[in-house]
């Protein structure tokens, strides 16, 4: 319990919060302290290797043909944070790469592409999340304390899934449809 309070303390003070790819204490945290399996994207510039070899921009693993180019026993940063996998994709018509580091070896390309890709329905209810005017306006909320900022987080995402819950519910009852027929 201390290793991981002092992860998450390091991780919250070197990036102002926010841990990224290129804080070793993130990988610590999540692997080491709290063991969890993680996929984290990161950007092109960041130096990658395999172990013991010269770092290299990201950018530079990805395969002209768009297809994806899985890597294993990878280095990250200059720190060469060792990292399981490393999938490098840039497929037509993406606007940029997705370069994924992950401790998970029995992810195939395809199934890390498909679980990143899920990210989206996150990222729509952290918007929800934060918006004022059609959410609960955290984005205006200011806590000094990261525990009451996780109670509050935690807070909003039991209020999704009552909402979400009821919302459903009332599908399933018919509600909506004697909704649209008053509104006729």
């Amino acid at each position: 319990m201390e290793a991981e309070k002092h992860a998450a303390e390091r991780c919250e003070r070197d990036r102002g919060g926010r841990p990224g790819v290129g804080d070793t204490a993130l990988f610590t945290l999540l692997e080491d302290a709290l063991e969890f399996d993680y996929l984290i994207r990161f950007k092109d510039n960041i130096l990658l290797c395999p172990v013991g070899e010269k770092l290299q921009p990201a950018k530079t693993w990805l395969m002209p043909s768009g297809r994806t180019r899985p890597l294993e026993d990878m280095e990250l940063t200059g720190q060469r944070q060792p990292v399981a996998r490393v999938f490098c994709c840039k497929k037509a018509g993406m606007k940029e790469a997705w370069l994924l580091a992950s401790n998970r070896r029995d992810l195939s390309a395809a199934d890390a592409l498909k679980l990143y890709g899920k990210r989206w329905g996150i990222e729509c209810s952290f918007r929800d999340i934060k918006d004022y005017k059609f959410g609960m306006g955290m984005a205006d909320t200011h806590v000094r304390s990261t525990l009451r900022r996780d109670r509050l987080f935690l807070f909003s995402a039991l209020a999704i899934v009552l909402l979400t819950l009821l919302g459903k519910a009332g599908d399933a009852a018919g509600l909506d449809e004697d909704d649209k027929s008053q509104h006729q």
